[in-house]
């Protein structure tokens, strides 16, 4: 989403826009851990066996993630 969005620090160039790949995850039949693993491009081994929780201090709007500080191609 925030690939989509207007950044007013771009000087008016468009940014690179992201896709999502993998399989959108059922929500009859969520995958184990972390239910956006299957389209996450930081996913590793740790998603698939525990959920997530958002850091101590957290807003309520935040995300929860294994990885939130990591570069999605360093993945």
């Amino acid at each position: 989403m925030l690939s989509a969005a207007p950044s007013p620090l771009a000087g008016g160039r468009r940014r690179e826009r992201s896709l999502l790949t993998g399989e959108l995850p059922s929500p009859a039949d969520p995958p184990s851990g972390c239910r956006f693993r299957t389209r996450c491009p930081r996913v590793r081994d740790l998603c698939a066996e525990s959920v997530p929780t958002p850091p101590p201090g957290a807003p309520l709007h935040g995300a929860a993630c294994h990885f939130p500080l990591e570069e999605a191609s360093a993945a």
